[in-house]
């Protein structure tokens, strides 16, 4: 899985869909998220990525992300979708054009 930092966090989102965990690596609930996220990856083939929020702190403030695991999906650069917890699903009906949509930008 591509792990993110500061510099390399716009270019990653910059073109197309992609979808970024936001947590910690101490944090079981975003291990958990990880191994789902990987999953997710492979099932719906568009670009996911985690941040480290200790590691990169300009992201964390940027996005606000104060509770973890917390996902994020761009699209061209800009936040369509987000959601707290690690139950992903949700972004899977948002991708397919469902109204069972994640949590709003």
């Amino acid at each position: 899985m591509i792990e993110l930092r500061d510099k390399s966090f716009d270019g990653f989102i910059a073109k197309g869909t992609s979808l970024i965990m936001f947590g910690t690596c101490w944090c079981q609930a975003c291990i958990l998220g990880a191994k789902r996220l990987e999953k997710f990856r492979q099932k719906n083939h568009i670009k996911v990525a985690k941040v480290d929020l200790q590691m990169c702190p300009e992201v964390m403030k940027r996005y606000l992300c104060a509770k973890v695991p917390f996902f994020i999906l761009f699209r061209d650069g800009e936040v369509i979708a987000r959601h707290q917890g690690n139950d992903i699903r949700g972004f899977e009906k948002y991708l397919k054009g469902g109204r069972n949509d994640p949590d709003p930008p």
